[in-house]
């Protein structure tokens, strides 16, 4: 420790990195990351030893990734471990300690927050801070400063930054002005709507149509939509495993699936690892500096920049011409792969269904007692599973045994005799280390996934009788930018949200569909009397509509703008045939 102290005091910028790691190795940290990483964790360190030593409290930087994110709840401030790494939180919390310990901490005008409340002199921390948050959202919004809004959480936020950054900085200030927090600030759903619009707004690509295009040059208007790859580069993708680089001859891939996979639509095999990867899920690198970047499939037809101080220029991102009949069989590849990701989302909610309904019956016929119950419950489980064989390695310090000491005499011998505290310590660092990994991992295929579903839902033409295919959380992000579903108030179902957004898709062709194009007044095709309803039709409809539950079904009725009359799965499927095949001459499925 006194190493450490004297490193972080006098020469950290001139040590080397493996100086650094070896200090962080002493002291139980982390020696992943580049070395100016390393050297702010060792100054962490010290800080937190520091501030703790008078209190006779645990280091912070020594608290687990649960016990960080509680102590910045406590104060108020971010804890989300997907927006901001470790070392960051830590930051902010070894800071909030430091104004904590100051005497009159909060009285002087240095430790006051900038943004200052102006109603009635409530306190500039906590919900008053977060009111004066909201009100500057609601300026901004009347100014178009979209850019600025999504600045407020600190890190600066151009029209040139990734989708990432953006989202970020959106999930930063919605923490802050969302409905639920601020139930004491009336225009608190103004101002979350108004910072949805702007990260709306600021992350759609600057497409322009071609018909401007040729109505600049005095030409018929196209209705096509073309950008150019003007300042647009093929940018290297690698591997997230073995850090190869993708698209190589040996990878057999044409050009083409470049785009495909940049804008989220399918994932391709590695050739060297045989992992599967998308455009979430890969490593970019700029092509200018060459650093890393975070992409997101919406930054394909914008020009962005990587983030890095020492490179500011932008670039965008080359666009390659796809085959029509490449085109149709990434349709149909696209349209079943949608479906059997539905069939196995709805095997796995009623597995978890069935579980927690074993679960439930379980804790009933022992009658409601707290037997087997909590961490000491998982841990007696975990023991007895091992002495049974059913694990690989002991639950408390996590010794694998080899097949001839793999008998349960042997294994209750160990489990008797397993009272090392510090390799019980140890195993279980090791453990939350790969917990950690894992929900890493976790967390980027859930990204991929959601990135995957909305590409394949608008290379299929976007449409409303389409939205059966989104996820819940695209369905309710669609709803909150529509404005059918307000923040803070009951979250609407599933099915009620696509039925929604199905009206308010009709209510805008409507809008725009007024005539036939010969004066006569003509309601859009499928519609009758101004309802939401529309025909299905083989390019809305799922291949295998009997591959889909119940629930499924009445779905994709709500997504064609009407409620089945039927209950049950069969005859659901006998009304939706026949709203497709009405006025024509083919034979219905069915019969």
């Amino acid at each position: 420790m006194e190493d450490a102290q004297k490193l972080v005091a006098h020469g950290l910028e001139a040590a080397t990195a493996g100086r650094v790691k070896g200090l962080l190795k002493a002291l139980g940290q982390s020696q992943a990351g580049e070395k100016a990483e390393l050297a702010e964790r060792l100054r962490l360190f010290v800080e937190g030893a520091a501030l703790s030593a008078p209190r006779r409290e645990p280091n912070p930087a020594s608290l687990k990734v649960g016990e960080l994110r509680k102590e910045l709840a406590k104060r108020g401030l971010p804890c989300d471990t997907s927006i901001e790494t470790r070392d960051a939180l830590l930051r902010r919390l070894i800071d909030a300690l430091k104004r904590e310990a100051q005497p009159n901490a909060g009285a002087s005008g240095a430790d006051r927050p900038t943004t200052e409340p102006d109603d009635g002199g409530a306190p500039a921390s906590g919900e008053g801070r977060d009111i004066t948050l909201a009100k500057r959202v609601l300026e901004l919004a009347e100014t178009g400063e979209d850019a600025a809004i999504l600045s407020l959480a600190g890190a600066p936020v151009s029209r040139d930054s990734t989708v990432a950054a953006m989202r970020k900085a959106y999930l930063a200030v919605s923490r802050s002005v969302h409905p639920d927090k601020l139930r004491n600030f009336a225009d608190a759903t103004k101002a979350f709507q108004a910072l949805v619009g702007a990260f709306e707004r600021l992350s759609q690509p600057e497409v322009v149509g071609a018909g401007e295009a040729s109505r600049r040059s005095g030409a018929v208007a196209a209705t096509a939509i073309a950008r150019s790859n003007a300042n647009c580069f093929r940018t290297k993708v690698r591997c997230p495993r073995c850090k190869v680089e993708w698209g190589q001859p040996c990878d057999g891939v044409e050009k083409w699936c470049y785009s495909v996979l940049m804008q989220g639509v399918k994932c391709y095999t590695c050739s060297t690892c045989l992992l599967d990867f998308g455009c979430m899920t890969a490593l970019h690198s700029c092509p200018h500096c060459n650093g890393p970047f975070e992409f997101a499939p919406a930054d394909y037809h914008r020009q962005v920049t990587c983030g890095s101080a020492r490179c500011t220029r932008p670039f965008g991102f080359h666009l390659f011409v796809m085959p029509p009949r490449a085109e149709a069989e990434l349709r149909a590849e696209v349209k079943a792969a949608a479906e059997r990701r539905l069939r196995v989302v709805e095997a796995a909610r009623a597995r978890t269904a069935r579980g927690a309904a074993r679960a439930r019956a379980a804790a009933g016929a022992d009658g409601g007692g707290g037997g087997g119950g909590g961490a000491s419950g998982e841990r007696a489980e975990a023991e007895a599973a091992f002495v049974r064989g059913l694990r690989d390695e002991c639950p408390r310090c996590g010794w694998a045994p080899s097949a001839g000491e793999a008998q349960r005499d042997d294994l209750v011998e160990h489990l008797r005799s397993c009272t090392d505290a510090k390799a019980h310590a140890a195993h279980r660092k090791r453990k939350a280390a790969a917990d950690a990994r894992d929900d890493a991992r976790a967390a980027g295929r859930h990204k991929q996934e959601e990135a995957m579903t909305h590409a394949a839902w608008q290379l299929l033409g976007g449409q409303a009788s389409q939205m059966w295919m989104l996820t819940d959380e695209q369905l309710r992000a669609r709803c909150l930018e529509a404005g059918v579903e307000a923040a803070g108030e009951q979250a609407l179902t599933r099915t009620e949200r696509i039925a929604a957004l199905a009206r308010r898709a009709a209510e805008a062709d409507g809008a725009r569909m007024l005539t036939n194009g010969g004066g006569s007044v003509a309601p859009p095709r499928g519609r009758r009397g101004g309802s939401a309803a529309c025909a299905p039709s083989a390019s809305s409809l799922p291949d295998n509509l009997h591959s889909l539950s119940l629930q499924q079904l009445r779905d994709v009725c709500a997504a064609h703008g009407f409620v089945p009359k039927a209950r049950g799965k069969d005859a659901v499927i006998a009304e939706l045939e026949k709203r497709r095949f009405a006025g024509s001459d083919e034979v219905l499925l069915l019969e």
